[in-house]
C-alpha cells in the first residue's frame, strides 16, 4: 500500500474485508466508516435464523448468542446517569 497525501474516509462496507485498521492506517487513512455493514451483518444473521427455523425447525443458533451479562454491560456502558 502506498501513502496517501491527504486525510482520507474509508467506508469498509465495500472494502477488502481483509485489510486492518493498522493497514488502513498506514496508508493514510484517518477516519474508518463501517456505514451499515454492521446492521447488514445482523440482519444476516436473523436471516440465518430465520431459514434454519423454517427449512429444518431447529435452533442450534441460540449457542452463538450473546451472553445477556455482555449485552448489560454493553448497554450500562452508553447509558446516561
Amino acid at each position: 500500500m502506498s501513502s496517501i497525501s491527504k486525510p482520507f474516509n474509508h467506508v469498509m462496507g465495500f472494502a477488502d474485508p481483509t485489510l486492518t485498521a493498522s493497514q488502513l492506517s498506514a496508508a493514510g487513512v484517518k477516519r474508518i466508516s463501517v456505514g451499515g455493514a454492521m446492521s447488514r451483518y445482523a440482519l444476516a444473521a436473523f436471516l440465518n435464523c430465520a431459514r434454519e427455523m423454517k427449512d429444518k425447525g431447529s435452533f442450534t443458533y441460540i449457542r452463538e448468542m450473546a451472553p445477556v451479562g455482555e449485552l448489560r454491560a454493553a448497554f450500562a456502558a452508553v447509558t446516561p446517569p
